[in-house]
């Protein structure tokens, strides 16, 4: 499909199905997630017996989690668009056999991931009222 595109028709095609997947990815998971919390919160109410429990529906917490996520998918596709940017023609046609061999992770990848999950974590810590 990319064969004989320019750079930009393939960064705007990259852009449109980044944006398409994250909408869509979206909207599924705050849904799934609003059902899983109903749920939750029924069983906890009905099975358990916590009957002081009110179930509320916040709209802060969906525009907040979708600020988010699009700074997420913003990331994502800068990287690849940088990554493409510097890719020869030659690299791009390996790649595809690059991606078959098993290849090792980033060791920083994975050192920035856990700084920024353990730092969610004190944040959430730190701002929670007893």
């Amino acid at each position: 499909m990319t064969l004989g595109m320019t750079e930009y028709e393939i960064i705007g095609t990259m852009m449109a199905e980044c944006l398409v997947i994250g909408v869509l990815s979206f909207v599924c998971a705050s849904v799934l997630g609003t059902l899983l919390s109903v749920f939750f919160f029924f069983f906890l109410r009905n099975v358990i017996g916590l009957s002081a429990m009110g179930w509320e529906f916040h709209i802060d917490t969906y525009t907040t989690s979708g600020k988010m996520y699009a700074v997420v998918i913003a990331i994502i596709l800068l990287l690849n668009i940088i990554k493409l940017i510097h890719a020869q023609l030659l690299d791009l046609f390996k790649a595809r056999y690059k991606e078959e061999r098993k290849s090792k992770g980033n060791t920083a990848f994975l050192i920035i991931g856990l700084a920024v999950i353990l730092s969610a974590a004190a944040i959430m810590i730190y701002n929670y009222d007893l």
